[in-house]
This record gives structure tokens, C-alpha cells and sequence, in this order.
């Protein structure tokens, strides 16, 4: 009831379509039939977002911005505007709090929030501009490094990836700065010995570096090793244990530097190449059971390493065979693909790594076990040895 003698009518239809509002007298006679159609509201799993802020690098201190796409999302003209800073930090927003959580009394009522929040849950301040055609632009500068969040919301329900993690990088020039050294030179590696090289960065401002090495394995990259000297030079280590094409990706405050990524073709070790390996435990295996594998050296010389990696930790036992093999047994404890490494001083055997799937143990089958040997059938004899081979490999 208004003071004007008026009344008004709130409705909220659960369902798009078109509906008819009948207006009754106090008697219980119908005054008025009103007709209106109820369009549907925005969907926030078919809001999209892109730019710079989302598939890009952020850095302290420049501004950046990312797109919201609502074309698909419904029937517009929508709206949108940032989140209330007192909103966000009383976490009434989802993804970081509760969206029927406290609000700020000066929210807005759009179809579409947004806030980018710092890395001690703080707001940044950021602006929304209205492109048309159901996109708008978010632009914001943060003053901190480290991690944020964009949340975005239509309805208040999240949109598809939100919240979205943002990595704010140092306000480095990545552009002024040079790698030098063997470890990102063409050739000249061998499998086995360290890569190095350094990074000087004396001129690129604040920042760090970041090293990634892809070896000619997608399931194995090379540990890197990256030390800051002082003075902007960093120093950058790399054991390339496989041989075969590496890439190099060198990065400073979130870029790549000039020349990345490297391209670095390791050699064989000719020492390494000689061992060989077999055996069933290097293709599949059984929990917490033993799988087995040799190694022969075949004349090689230099310290062999046995390296288990997976879902659980793994005992091995070597056994020395007598003859200049070993076998190898490792027993995981839970099922899933595992790692072998079998490394002459540091460089891989050929054919490594190794990637079992371990299975987890099924019951024995002794239907499944063979007997074989002289001790077998009716030729055994009193006082003669007899042997009898038991095989339960498929058991």
C-alpha cells in the first residue's frame, strides 16, 4: 500500500511465458485482467569470458582488462556492475563467501557482478564499460603481486570457471632480458650430464625466473634448478636424463624472455645405452605384490639407480643374480601408473622411463598354476632326484 492511496504488485514467476495478473474487488469480482509476458532470466552457465586478465599475464601496477560475453546467455538487453567493496569483504559474494550472504545497502540490482579480489581476500577496484551486443569490458590494475580471484556471476550464480584464478607477476620487462649457456645451445648435450645456463636480468626490472624443460617424454620433464646470485643473474640447471629433442621455455615476471622457447637436441650416453632391460614388471603389474624386472649392464660401467614413482610408495629389493644381472622387485601399495626409472649414472636406459599399470591384486587361481619336470608322471624312480617346475605366473 502507498501513501498515495495506491497499490503496488510484486510478482516473481518461476517460468518464462506469458500470464495474465487479474485484478479482484473486495466483493471477489474481477476488476481488470492485465497481460504480460515474462522473458527469462540470465544464464550464467552460458556466460563466456576471455582477454587479457583470463588467458594472459597480469602484472602490479598495469592495468588489464577481460571480456564478458552474455550474447548466449538469454534474451537482453542485461546489465552489469562491480560487486560492493563492503560486500566482498563481508563474503557475500559466491565462490568466496555466500551469494545470500550480507550485502552492501548500495548494491546494485544487474544481471550481472563482478569482483576481483586481491591476495588477503581484499577488493580491487575495478570499472565495467558496456560494449553492446551483450558484452561488456572489466578493467582493473592490481597494486599487489601473488595470487587473486575474478568472480563473476549471473543471477548471482557463478559462471562457467569462476571463481578464476589470476597470478599478479612483479612489473618486470621480460624483453631486456639474455639467456646464455650450454643448456640452451642447440647441441652439445649428453643424456645423463647437467644442463646449465644463465639469465641476466640486471636491466628487466622486478621479477623472477621460471624455467620449463619438456623432455622428448610427455609423462617425464627434467627437475630444474633455479638459484637468484644477486644483482639480477640467475643462475639455471637442468639434468636431461633421456636423449632426444628438449624444449626450453625460459620466463621472466610471467613472459618469455627474447630467443624462448630453446630448442636443445641431447645426445645419447653411449655408456648408458649399452644396459638392458626387461621383464613383465615394466609393462603391468599387481598391488601389493612383487613386480619384477632385469637389468643387465652388458659392459657398461658407472653406478645404476633404480627409481619407483607413482600413486604410493613402492619397497625395492635388488638381487644379484651371480651372472652380472640384477633383478629388480617393487611392491606399490595402491593401483594406478607408476614411473620406472633405471638410470647409468644419471642418463636413462634405452627404453626408459618405464610406465606399468598396476592393477589391484586379484585372488590366487591355482587352476591357473602348471606343474611340469621328471618329478611328474610314472617314470619317477626311489633314490634318483626328481625335479618338479611349479609356473604360477598366470595364477
Amino acid at each position: 500500500e502507498n501513501p498515495d492511496g495506491t497499490v503496488s504488485v510484486k510478482a516473481a514467476p518461476g517460468m518464462e511465458g506469458d500470464y495474465v495478473a487479474d485484478i479482484m474487488g473486495p466483493d471477489g469480482k474481477k476488476l481488470a485482467s492485465i497481460p504480460f509476458h515474462v522473458e527469462p532470466q540470465i544464464d550464467a552457465s552460458k556466460i563466456k569470458l576471455g582477454g587479457d586478465s583470463i588467458d594472459g599475464v597480469v602484472k602490479k601496477d598495469r592495468p588489464t582488462t577481460f571480456e564478458i560475453d552474455t550474447s548466449e546467455a538469454g534474451k537482453g538487453p542485461f546489465t552489469a556492475s562491480p560487486y560492493e567493496p563492503d560486500t566482498v569483504k563481508n563474503g557475500g559474494i559466491p565462490g568466496v563467501g555466500d551469494k545470500n550472504g550480507p550485502k552492501s545497502p548500495n548494491e546494485e540490482d544487474t544481471d550481472v557482478k563482478v569482483a576481483v579480489i586481491g591476495p588477503n581476500g581484499e577488493p580491487v577496484d575495478c570499472t565495467v564499460v558496456d560494449k553492446g551486443d551483450g558484452k561488456f569490458d572489466v578493467q582493473y590494475q592490481p597494486t599487489k603481486e601473488g595470487p587473486h580471484k575474478v568472480v563473476v556471476t549471473g543471477n548471482d550464480d557463478l559462471v562457467p570457471g569462476a571463481p578464476v584464478p589470476v597470478e599478479v607477476f612483479p612489473n618486470g620487462d621480460a624483453s631486456k632480458c639474455k639467456a646464455t649457456g650450454p643448456g640452451i645451445e642447440p647441441r652439445g648435450l649428453v643424456a645423463g650430464k647437467p644442463g646449465t645456463f644463465k639469465v641476466d636480468a640486471t636491466r628487466a626490472g622486478d621479477g623472477d625466473v621460471e624455467v620449463i624443460v619438456t623432455s622428448p617424454n610427455p609423462k617425464f620433464d627434467a627437475d630444474v634448478k633455479v638459484t637468484k646470485r644477486g644483482n639480477g643473474i640467475f643462475d639455471c640447471e637442468y639434468n636431461p636424463s633421456l636423449k632426444g629433442p628438449y624444449e626450453v621455455k625460459v620466463l621472466f615476471a610471467g613472459e618469455e624472455i627474447p630467443g624462448s622457447t630453446f630448442g636443445v637436441q641431447v645426445a645419447p650416453n653411449m655408456n648408458a645405452e649399452k644396459v638392458i632391460v626387461n621383464g613383465k614388471g615394466l609393462k603391468k603389474g599387481f598391488a601389493k605384490k612383487p613386480n619384477k624386472f632385469t637389468v643387465n649392464p652388458n659392459g657398461a660401467e658407472g653406478a645404476l639407480n633404480f627409481d619407483v614413482e607413482g600413486p604410493s610408495k613402492c619397497d625395492i629389493d635388488v638381487q644379484d643374480n651371480g651372472d652380472g644381472t640384477v633383478t629388480v622387485a617393487y611392491t606399490p601399495q595402491e593401483p594406478g601408473e607408476y614411473t620406472v626409472n633405471v638410470t647409468l649414472d644419471g642418463a636413462q636406459a634405452p627404453g626408459g622411463p618405464f610406465h606399468p599399470l598396476i592393477e589391484e591384486a586379484q585372488p590366487s587361481d591355482a587352476s591357473k598354476v602348471k606343474l611340469d619336470g621328471d618329478g611328474i608322471g610314472n617314470n619317477v624312480k626311489t633314490g634318483v632326484p626328481s625335479t618338479i617346475k611349479i609356473d604360477a605366473s598366470e595364477a
